[in-house]
């Protein structure tokens, strides 16, 4: 719902053909590793620590799938808007990305890894665990300077765009799949919360990769991120009351 309703919005912002794919993808891919997860174990707190966990595992198993999807879904409207520089058909196109995104690549290993039940060698997570910490106040720096040079007279609307779907039209959406499931107490606050998230940083990377609009994708992940403040308020009132 959210990438169509991006294509809507792309219209009424008029933003450029060249960079639908990259406000359609900002618009739908929420950073929920490093926002979500935090924010739901804030918010319960003051709660048992069962279900904390329980919370944490609920969010975990609803991203493992959702992430995937993210990546095939930002490739599609990415190779989308590169359709016509290239002489290659689209959907081809689209399963050459696939078969070569490290993003995808990575979520695949990863469920496979998972599936087939072997353990992680110790000397890899000891590896990893540095790695992963530094990943996201790394990229943060990254996009920082990118964004220090944006026209934002320019970049602006298109990044406010961003922000009425992922912020606004996001969490209206969790709110009424809350509504239609009969969802409560953690199962609606953990899905509001999710709905809620800026966009993700992974987004820019997923950008550069496929030439999409840089500028667009850095003021879109900024301004979502300010902007989550009062979307992620609005999901902390109604799912913990």
């Amino acid at each position: 719902t959210l990438l169509l309703s991006g294509y809507l919005f792309c219209a009424i912002f008029r933003i450029h053909k060249r960079s639908r794919g990259t406000f359609v993808q900002t618009g739908f891919r929420g950073n929920l590793a490093y926002i979500g997860i935090p924010v739901i174990a804030f918010a319960l707190r003051n709660h048992s620590a069962e279900l904390r966990q329980q919370a944490e595992t609920l969010a975990i198993l609803t991203m493992a799938p959702t992430v995937l999807v993210y990546n095939l879904l930002g490739v599609m409207v990415l190779e989308w808007d590169r359709r016509h520089e290239s002489t290659v058909h689209p959907i081809r196109a689209w399963l050459s990305s696939m078969l070569r995104n490290p993003l995808i690549l990575a979520c695949v290993l990863g469920l496979t890894w998972n599936r087939i039940s072997l353990p992680v060698p110790a000397v890899l997570l000891q590896m990893g665990t540095p790695l992963g910490s530094t990943a996201f106040p790394l990229a943060l720096l990254a996009i920082g300077a990118r964004i220090y040079s944006l026209p934002w007279k320019h970049i602006g609307p298109a990044a406010l765009g961003v922000c009425l779907t992922k912020n606004g039209l996001g969490l209206l959406l969790g709110w009424l799949v809350t509504l239609l499931f009969q969802l409560e107490g953690i199962n609606q606050l953990v899905i509001l919360i999710l709905s809620s998230c800026p966009t993700a940083v992974a987004t820019y990377v997923l950008v550069d990769q496929l030439d999409g609009d840089r500028d667009l994708a850095a003021s879109a992940i900024a301004a979502t991120t300010i902007a989550s403040l009062f979307g992620l308020a609005g999901a902390l009132a109604i799912g913990l009351n």
